[in-house]
């Protein structure tokens, strides 16, 4: 009757013990996927902080791209409108000069105002010119950072997709890892118990059928650490 008792509380022991082996190593494995999960969502954490500072970079680029564009619009009516008034003061000028020089002298006078009038509206075309290719270049870089923040925003989106599904993960993966370690602690208080059991049974440790469940422990985990 005591041998029977002996002989199930091996087994009992073996099992367990090999059942707390293969747990341990579940358990490893899981605790470095848990480990590399954590690494993924912080280098994902810190990718999405620099996108964000990228956008919120040319954000500010954009901001400062419009107000050179008002500006230079703002330049260009100013300008116009100052030689318009210079035309205007001119040839006012010019009519008070017909009232009071004869009419050789104010024909020169007039051929030379148009002279001028024109080297200037050619100037003044020119600085048109000028500045609306300058306004044009302007609203170039508006558009193509229009298009690169909506990419940058479409990367964002996407990254914090990836980020919330490798937190999903993470928890997933720390919630495994408690049932693993609860798992484990339950059984080695099994071991405990069946080993305390087997110490006050008389002769168990010299009986042959305890030498055999040792053997067959060590045999079962030498082909579960090969594996």
């Amino acid at each position: 009757m005591v041998s029977e008792e002996v002989d199930i509380h091996a087994a009992s022991v073996v099992t367990t013990q090999v059942q707390c082996n293969v747990l341990e190593k579940e358990l490893e494995i899981k605790n470095e996927a848990l480990v590399r999960q954590e690494a993924y969502v912080t280098k994902l954490d810190q990718q999405l902080l620099h996108l964000h500072l990228e956008l919120q970079n040319r954000e500010d680029s954009k901001q400062h791209l419009k107000h050179e564009v008002e500006k230079m619009e703002a330049e260009m009516k100013i300008a116009v409108y100052r030689m318009t008034n210079q035309k205007a003061s001119e040839l006012h000028s010019s009519l008070k000069e017909v009232k009071s020089k004869n009419t050789g002298h104010l024909m020169k006078n007039l051929v030379e105002k148009d002279e001028e009038l024109a080297r200037q509206r050619e100037e003044l075309r020119t600085l048109s010119a000028q500045l609306k290719m300058k306004a044009r270049e302007l609203q170039v870089q508006m558009d193509n950072h229009r298009k690169a923040d909506q990419e940058l925003k479409k990367r964002v989106i996407k990254l914090e997709f990836l980020l919330r599904e490798a937190r999903i993960q993470a928890r997933k993966l720390q919630k495994v890892v408690e049932k693993k370690e609860k798992d484990l602690k339950d059984l080695q208080t099994q071991l405990a118990s069946n080993a305390s059991v087997l110490k006050r049974t008389a002769g168990f440790w010299g009986s042959s059928v305890f030498k055999f469940a040792a053997s067959a422990s060590a045999l079962v985990l030498f082909i579960f650490m090969k594996h």
